[in-house]
């Protein structure tokens, strides 16, 4: 933290971790997260642009409204446990990561069949 003839300048970086749970294979992991902060928190606050960028009447700068704000913004919107997650098997709903299905391929939808014959067809 500097303080500014404007106010109080607060740069670094700050990480944590997280309980997710991965959107294919439905295991709980726990994510790590990682913020840079670079900002402005002004005193007095004539107008401020952002009210969570302004150091209050008692003296006080609360970072946590901008930490929880910068920490959410970097939790993946499709949480995955690892990059070649191979999820829940459509049929019998087992890990594939951790176990091979034994069950026969089903046969196609009535309805897709007409797909399929594009599949063996050669270009």
């Amino acid at each position: 933290m500097t303080r500014t003839p404007q106010g109080i300048y607060v740069e670094g970086q700050l990480s944590a971790d997280t309980p997710l749970q991965c959107t294919s294979c439905l295991s709980d992991y726990s994510q790590d997260l990682r913020i840079q902060l670079a900002d402005l928190f002004v005193y007095p606050p004539p107008n401020p642009a952002d009210r969570m960028l302004e150091v209050g009447e008692d003296h006080v700068l609360d970072l946590r409204p901008l930490v929880r704000d910068s920490m959410l913004l970097e939790v993946p919107i499709r949480a995955l446990c690892r990059p070649d997650c191979r999820g829940l098997c459509p049929v019998c709903g087992a890990d594939r990561n951790q176990e091979v299905c034994q069950h026969p391929n089903q046969d196609v939808d009535p309805r897709l069949s007409v797909l399929r014959g594009l599949l063996e067809e050669e270009f």
